[in-house]
């Protein structure tokens, strides 16, 4: 006889969770300085717009607000001697994988509940 926690079909799915959650956290170490300060602020303002019903989530987000979002982040780090046109590229890359990231994990968590 199986204990009840074997029965569950879905034992094994969350299982290399904390493998991927290691190899990501092993990457963002690789990131130069500047890039990795800007990966935090991205992920701190993606923390505030994670709600349901945020725009994040909507089937086709808006386009110009994602680069809205990633200017924003951008002009904090913009200064007289970096490149604007680059610091806004790293943080709408970085803004756009996160968003993707968190919208894979939403909709995996929300195709079993």
């Amino acid at each position: 006889m199986l204990p009840f926690y074997k029965t569950f079909p879905f034992m094994d799915y969350y299982k290399n969770e904390d493998a991927f959650a290691k190899d990501l956290g092993m990457i963002k170490d690789m990131y130069p300085l500047d890039t990795a300060m800007i990966q935090s602020a991205v992920e701190q303002r993606m923390d505030e717009l994670e709600f349901e019903g945020s725009f994040i989530y909507d089937e086709v987000p808006d386009r110009q607000r994602l680069f809205d979002e990633a200017d924003r982040i951008a002009g904090r780090f913009i200064s007289e001697q970096s490149s604007r046109c680059f610091i806004c590229t790293i943080a709408g890359i970085l803004f756009n994988c996160e968003l993707c990231r968190r919208r894979c994990r939403y909709r995996r968590y929300q195709r079993f509940w």
